[in-house]
């Protein structure tokens, strides 16, 4: 099973994906800071996450940003019908897919039937 740790930080990555925590760029004087501390060996703050431009060179100290999510002052039920509502939308570009898909289908099966009628 995962540490709580990592489950706290995978909830923090959904949470900024699914646009609930803001991303905020730590300044060039912070970056240097951060780096600085990577290259002792040392941990992030809890706070603070790695930005890397390329993620196939996760190991590369180069040019790597470091960034803070800051959480705005929503409630738990704002959240829930935000969440709601993304759901909602998704639904209906589903919907949408399934209505093109058929009358795709239709479509190919009225000139098939036209086709096999007259050949």
């Amino acid at each position: 099973m995962k540490s709580s740790k990592k489950i706290k930080r995978e909830l923090e990555m959904y949470r900024l994906k699914y646009d609930l925590y803001e991303k905020v760029l730590c300044t060039p004087k912070e970056n240097e800071k951060y780096k600085d501390l990577l290259k002792q060996g040392k941990k992030l703050p809890e706070d603070i996450y790695r930005a890397y431009s390329d993620w196939r060179n996760v190991n590369d100290d180069g040019d790597s940003e470091f960034f803070r999510l800051v959480c705005p002052d929503i409630t738990q039920d704002d959240i829930m019908e935000y969440l709601m509502y993304k759901k909602l939308d998704l639904l209906k570009t589903i919907r949408n897919c399934v209505v093109f898909f058929t009358i795709l289908m239709i479509i190919g099966l009225v000139l098939f039937g036209l086709n096999a009628a007259l050949g």
